[in-house]
């Protein structure tokens, strides 16, 4: 009997935890206000929340085979120009991008 009330409770100790766990990993989740996401085969879609509506520009990109399964074509400093007045911070376009597709899997040329 004392073994069967300790496994209801062992149990219900650990459901507790697990829901405090889910709980508190929500709370860190900030929304962001960006996104990377493939566009179509080859490119890359850069998006950011501006004075709340989305926005986004479009990344050249190409699709390989192997290791390496991406390579993505970022415009020269001179070229960045050409954006929208909000995506002109390129170094931290850039840095977003590469959280989402990682040096590990992905190529970079002019980035």
């Amino acid at each position: 009997m004392n073994m069967f009330i300790f496994i209801i409770i062992l149990t219900f100790a650990i459901i507790a935890l697990l829901v405090l766990k889910r709980r508190t990993e929500k709370g860190k989740k900030e929304p962001k206000n960006w996104k990377v996401s493939k566009k179509g085969r080859d490119a890359i879609s850069y998006e950011q929340k501006v004075d709340g509506e989305w926005k986004s520009i479009e990344i050249d990109g190409e699709l390989l085979l192997g290791k390496t399964n991406h390579v993505i074509y970022f415009k020269s400093k001179d070229e960045w120009t050409d954006y929208p007045k909000w995506a002109q911070n390129r170094s931290e376009i850039i840095r977003r991008i590469k959280i989402v597709f990682p040096p590990t899997r992905t190529e970079y040329e002019n980035g």
